[in-house]
Parts: C-alpha cells; sequence; structure tokens
C-alpha cells in the first residue's frame, strides 16, 4: 500500500515538471540599414505551478547575421532566461528575463532580454510570435517548440 502511495506521488510530480525546446528566428531592428537575424536554440525545464501556470529555466545557443557594424558580420552567444508562462486553454503567453551572452555586439558581452510571446500550443507541439529587447535592440519572430 505504502509503495503504491509512493509511485502516485513521485507519477504526479513527475508530470508536473516538463521540458520545453524551442527554435526560433527573429528580426532585430534598428540594428544598421540591414538590420540583423538571429537564430536561437533553447532547451529548459518548466515546472507547473498549477494547470494553467508554469515557470522555468531557458538555455541554449545563438547565432547571428548582420551588415551591420555595430552587429559585425557574426554573433554567437548564449541565451539564458528565467520564463513564466500562463495558460488560457490552447493560448499562452510566456514573459522571459535574463542575459544573454554575446560575442559580436562590439566584444563579448552581456546584455539583458527582455520578452514576451504569444502563441498557441497544440498537443506538445507551441507555434507563436516573440517581441523581445536584446541590447537594445528590438526583435521580433516566430517561436516554434516542443513540451515534453
Amino acid at each position: 500500500m505504502a509503495l503504491a502511495a509512493s509511485l502516485a506521488t513521485t507519477s504526479a510530480r513527475a508530470q508536473r515538471l516538463h521540458f520545453d525546446l524551442s527554435v526560433s528566428g527573429q528580426f532585430a531592428t534598428g540594428a544598421g540599414p540591414g538590420g540583423a537575424v538571429l537564430i536561437t536554440l533553447t532547451l529548459g525545464p518548466m515546472f507547473e505551478v498549477s494547470s494553467s501556470f508554469l515557470i522555468g529555466l531557458s538555455a541554449g545557443g545563438l547565432i547571428g547575421f548582420s551588415e551591420a557594424s555595430s552587429f559585425d558580420a557574426v554573433l554567437v552567444g548564449l541565451p539564458f532566461d528565467v520564463v513564466a508562462r500562463a495558460r488560457f486553454g490552447p493560448v499562452y503567453i510566456d514573459a522571459s528575463i535574463g542575459p544573454w551572452f554575446v560575442a559580436g555586439l562590439g566584444g563579448n558581452v552581456v546584455v539583458l532580454h527582455l520578452g514576451g510571446t504569444l502563441g498557441a500550443q497544440l498537443g506538445v507541439f507551441r507555434i507563436g510570435v516573440m517581441a523581445s529587447d536584446v541590447g537594445g535592440y528590438f526583435v521580433i519572430g516566430p517561436v516554434l517548440g516542443l513540451t515534453f
């Protein structure tokens, strides 16, 4: 009996922890005449606080390309964010904040990232649009993800 209760508790806890895998392709405005394209790939744990609210972490890699001299030609970086997600049926809203470590913004730089995503979750798949500020540059673009 105690074993069954222990397994049920462990199973309930396991269902509350999810992992998000996301890829985004975003355009940075104000980064010179051609702007910049940023591509990110992130993975992170999300803890289900309630059926409609999750909080977690997101970390991964970033590569960017630009004609703008202030961005140099190529950016590489490590994005790291704390993420809060509210769900309203299939619709979700994310808010994220964290340091992004980026080489190519005039040298190796730590910049603040503030972002928000509006999207839809259909089973394990997520699709949305993110708007954010990355070190003073406005960035917008699509986000695709999996939650497992």
